[in-house]
Parts: structure tokens; sequence; C-alpha cells
């Protein structure tokens, strides 16, 4: 389970230390790392299931290698929950069953940092890519997360994630934009995460151990090897 105070720098001095806002010691936001994925077998698994019911939000950042099917989370782990198809369908598994976002104009790249949200309100299921919201409106439902990053065995997630978050909160449109910051990365203590997976800069890019920064308390675990980066949305 996450703590108020973790510890980076392990071997070098007693290192830094790091408050549960995902600011570094003395106060101020700092992003220097995010957690790649091989394609192949890495995955993430939360130390216990994450539920968002009402009012939720999701936001992380990715830089995927390719288009091709990726699934960012399961809901138990077999089934596939927030799944990009290609760079025009986004599916999301509810509660009430599976939502599908169909959009034109491929507003997401491989090879690029791309900003991802879902909001919902207990009625409405809303995505937007980049800050700009994207398939229209679809019925709302319970998100579960069991698993992140692939299903069993398919669906890897091959690529780099960065800044994950759970919100219990709906957010605006004017806090999507203020969040994807215009491609960089932005501090979001202010919009009080239930769960907030730094992706690296809090353990200093090493161990397996994602420690949540949020007020949920829900450790992320790392599967399978994947990697710290110093390749950010900057």
């Amino acid at each position: 389970m996450g703590s108020s105070v973790i510890s980076l720098g392990l071997g070098l001095g007693g290192g830094k230390a790091a408050t549960n806002n995902g600011r570094l010691a003395g106060g101020s936001f700092s992003n220097a790392k995010s957690v790649e994925f091989d394609g192949t077998n890495d995955h993430a698994t939360p130390a216990s299931t994450i539920t968002l019911s009402g009012n939720k939000s999701i936001s992380f950042w990715a830089k995927l290698d390719d288009t091709n099917p990726v699934n960012f989370t399961s809901p138990n782990g077999t089934s596939y929950g927030f799944l990009s198809l290609n760079n025009s369908t986004v599916y999301i598994r509810t509660s009430g069953g599976v939502r599908s976002f169909s959009f034109s104009g491929s507003p997401w790249s491989s090879g690029v940092w791309n900003h991802w949200v879902v909001t919902g309100d207990g009625s409405d299921l809303k995505l937007y890519i980049n800050a700009t919201a994207v398939g229209g409106t679809q019925t709302d439902g319970d998100i579960l997360i069991a698993k992140f990053f692939a299903i069993t065995g398919a669906y890897f997630v091959d690529g780099k994630i960065d800044e994950f978050a759970c919100f219990n909160s709906t957010l605006s449109s004017s806090d999507i934009t203020a969040i994807y910051n215009s491609g960089v990365a932005a501090d979001l203590a202010g919009y009080s995460p239930v769960h907030w997976y730094r992706m690296g800069d809090i353990n200093g890019g090493s161990g397996t151990t994602i420690a949540d920064q949020g007020s949920g308390s829900v450790d992320m675990t790392l599967v399978n090897g994947p990697t710290y980066s110093t390749d950010i949305p900057a």
C-alpha cells in the first residue's frame, strides 16, 4: 500500500523524500521519468481492484510505438476495458456494457506523446484525446481496473506511459486543457486524484512498485520487466 513518504535515490546516501501529493521534496512539481512496456508481456497490476463510480475521470499520457490494438486497463484481467483499436476507434467497458467511440481525422499518432482522458458523471461518458473531445457522448457506467496495459495474453501496450491518474470527479474541458498543458505533463495535485502513478519519479526510476500518490493508496506493481525511461511529455 502507498505511504505518505517514499524514499528516492536508494543507495545514494539516503536520497530525497516525496510527499503523497506527487511533488518532489522542495515543493515543486518535477517530471523526469516514464515507464516503457515492450508489447510482448509487460504489464502492471494494482494492489486491489480500482472501482470508479458516479463522477469519475481517468487521465494519462501514452507514447505508443504503433497504432495496433492496445489495452490500457482491464476490469478483470481477461477482458479489455480501455482499448484503443486503432487511431479511429476506442472501446471503454463499463458496468453497462462496452461503449464505442469512433472518430475521424486520426487525433492521435504513434511515436509521439498523446494525452488521453475519459470522464463520466453517472450519465454521460466522454473521451478526450489531446484535450479535444472525440467520438461523441456515450452512456456512463462504473469502470473497474484490475490490470493495466494488457489483458491476459493479448493487447499489450508497446510504448511508454506517464502520469496515470484516476479521479472521483468529472474533469471539465477546461481542466483537461490545463492538464494537457500544450503537450507538457502538468501537476495533478490540485485536481485531488484518488490514484496517481508518477511512473518512476517517486521511486527514483528503480524497482517494480509504483507508489500511489493519490488519496486511495493502491500501489501499482510492474510485471515482466517494464523499464524506466527519461522520455517524457515535454
